[in-house]
């Protein structure tokens, strides 16, 4: 089990490596940053999805943003498209 939970901290710190040396990459989490804060800046909010498993992420990022996170603040305007099993369970087409 040991040698299991070294090879997964081994192959994150890779990731995060080859993160750091793709500029472009990082460019575009600046930019996705920026925009972020912009929205809420200009009144705006951010709309978050994801499908399947990853579905809780995006609940988990909106209600970050919706909470305290890491400090006490004032909450942001965010919400988890993928929440309302209305609207995913549907069988709305657009040929219709």
């Amino acid at each position: 089990m040991k040698g299991i939970i070294i090879k997964k901290l081994e192959e994150s710190i890779d990731v995060k490596g080859r993160i750091l040396e793709n500029e472009e990459l990082i460019d575009k989490i600046q930019t996705s940053v920026e925009m972020i804060i912009n929205a809420f800046r200009n009144g705006g909010k951010v709309l978050i999805c994801r499908n399947g498993g990853t579905a809780a992420d995006a609940q988990y990022i909106a209600g970050e943003l919706l909470g305290k996170f890491y400090t006490i603040k004032k909450a942001l305007p965010a919400i988890a498209l993928d929440t309302n099993t209305s609207v995913i369970t549907s069988r709305y087409s657009a040929s219709r």
